[in-house]
């Protein structure tokens, strides 16, 4: 995957795994270690991005909607990429990188490498009964003609309890019936004891625009996807009943990961019903 864009560039060597988590998957077969903390962006940065002109921001706009309990926004214009964000995911190799010369929201959106992600997480006494992530995706040209592959990366995720919910990339791999598929679909896995999931595949998203991608989740599974506004998917995924909510951001392979082209993240919201 390359990214394209200017500095600054969010790097970190691997740290070790919290006692709760698990590692993922890396494309070049390292785990997945996650900061709470900020990392230092490189020297270089503009560091009065996003200062003088707050109040013109995007999520400067942005408000909950009716019912929402907890309301989450990024659109990553200001100094720091992870503003807001409860932490970061940085594996050996990983990274997080300003893009300057695509952003829906002026000046900048983000792009991320291997499986660096952004993680943004909620609780609370009362349990959640509907999440819901938009954002706008610009998925770059795909160069060559790269071979198939059975795993697939992950775009973002939403999870509670022990269930997650995924919107991901598959090129070549067997999805909801599809043999050899290639495109996006819309799958959910929840693992009390033990794991089982279900994979819709959805309509395809345009390369070099701005799309906008909007999944809706409900605690008794109902699932719905929007791709500018046109309803891609709408069925039922797996329940779960948590308190906790957890939504990351990022390319994260899963298994034998096929190339994947550059994904330009902007104007991330995330809405939560309880």
């Amino acid at each position: 995957m390359a990214c394209v864009g200017d500095e600054p560039t969010l790097t970190r060597a691997p740290l070790p795994l919290a006692e709760d988590a698990a590692p993922a998957p890396s494309p070049d077969g390292g785990d997945e270690a996650e900061a709470a903390a900020t990392p230092t962006e490189e020297a270089g940065a503009d560091a009065g991005l996003g200062d003088a002109d707050a109040s013109s921001r995007f999520c400067a706009t942005q408000a909950a909607g009716a019912g929402v309990r907890d309301f989450f926004c990024a659109d990553f214009d200001g100094a720091d990429l992870t503003e807001g964000f409860t932490s970061i995911n940085l594996p050996d190799g990983g990274s997080i990188t300003r893009i300057t010369d695509v952003a829906y929201s002026a000046p900048s959106s983000i792009a991320t490498q291997g499986n660096a992600s952004l993680v943004w997480e909620k609780t609370d006494p009362v349990n959640f009964s509907e999440l819901e992530v938009s954002m706008r995706l610009n998925v770059g040209s795909q160069l060559g003609s790269p071979p198939p592959s059975d795993g697939s990366t992950t775009i973002f995720e939403l999870a509670a309890g022990p269930t997650t919910v995924r919107f991901s990339f598959a090129r070549g791999a067997i999805i909801d019936g599809a043999t050899g598929y290639t495109g996006y679909f819309v799958s959910s896995i929840t693992c009390p004891s033990a794991c089982t999931s279900t994979l819709k595949r959805v309509s395809s998203i345009p390369v070099n625009v701005w799309t906008l991608i909007r999944l809706r989740w409900t605690s008794a599974g109902a699932g719905e996807l929007w791709i500018d506004g046109e309803q891609a998917f709408a069925g039922p995924l797996h329940s779960a009943a948590a308190s906790k909510v957890t939504v990351r951001t990022g390319l994260r392979a899963l298994g034998s990961a096929p190339v994947t082209p550059r994904h330009a993240f902007d104007n991330l919201t995330i809405s939560v019903r309880r």
